[in-house]
């Protein structure tokens, strides 16, 4: 685990924020970094990583705000490395690479960074330079940024690292089903009519009450009050399915 992971864990844990909330069932953002001290970029879906090395690295990481977008969940999940002696990290999708990587050059596995698209609509270019100590990859969704590094800086094209699902450039339309009211089950009832004699019983028909004052009478009790009460008695339910209307949704937001 790198040295900021580990500061970053104990600023948490000092200050007790909790964990943000997903911005997005189906897509998450991928927030890029960058530290002027070491030249790094940095690349994470975690929303408190994001917020806060700025805050306890007394700003030597900058955010840069949402690199790309990637799906929440996807069979590609891209791998986090990271290497003490170098104190730089590495992104792949490559289980090979990851263990070449920890085998054999002393980086460490921080598990899974985010997902790459399996759709594979944006392409994340990466790039490498080897004269830099740190950040001696990177990667970007921009083809611009992707040849002026390479054209003017001294960095290397080594293809497609992984797939983001969305930029601003390259927005996503989707038609999604947005619920107005929920299913729900609407009790039905019938009114029901019952006698109620003064002494507390309670008769479903006029004949079991006349019988039950024949038998007060003839055990030598006085004749008490009757009246007529109604009650709602539920019978079943009807059954109303959700309703809804389709809207186009936008990624990013």
């Amino acid at each position: 685990m790198s040295v900021f992971a580990l500061i970053l864990i104990g600023a948490l844990a000092f200050t007790g924020f909790a964990p943000m909330p997903a911005l997005a069932a189906d897509y998450q953002p991928i927030f890029r970094l960058y530290n002027h001290k070491t030249s790094e970029h940095l690349y994470t879906s975690n929303v408190m990583e994001y917020d806060q090395l700025p805050l306890i690295t007394n700003g030597d990481w900058v955010a840069e705000g949402i690199a790309w977008w990637a799906p929440a969940s996807s069979k590609s999940p891209v791998y986090r490395l990271y290497n003490p002696v170098l104190g730089d990290h590495h992104y792949t999708m490559s289980p090979q690479e990851v263990d070449v990587l920890c085998a054999r050059h002393g980086w460490q596995r921080e598990g899974i960074a985010f997902y790459s698209d399996d759709e594979m609509r944006v392409p994340l270019h990466r790039l490498y330079n080897g004269r830099l100590r740190k950040g001696q990859h990177h990667y970007t969704a921009s083809n611009k940024e992707r040849d002026t590094l390479a054209g003017n800086w001294g960095w290397k094209k080594e293809g497609t690292g992984f797939y983001g699902a969305a930029t601003e450039a390259k927005p996503i339309y989707e038609k999604v089903w947005v619920v107005d009211s929920e299913a729900w089950d609407e009790p039905t009832y019938l009114t029901r009519s019952y006698i109620l004699c003064s002494d507390g019983t309670r008769w479903a028909t006029s004949k079991e009450a006349g019988d039950h004052l024949f038998d007060v009478l003839d055990a030598g009790g006085e004749m008490g009050s009757y009246s007529v009460q109604y009650e709602q008695v539920q019978t079943g339910t009807i059954h109303h399915e959700a309703t809804g209307h389709w809207e186009t949704r936008r990624i990013p937001y």
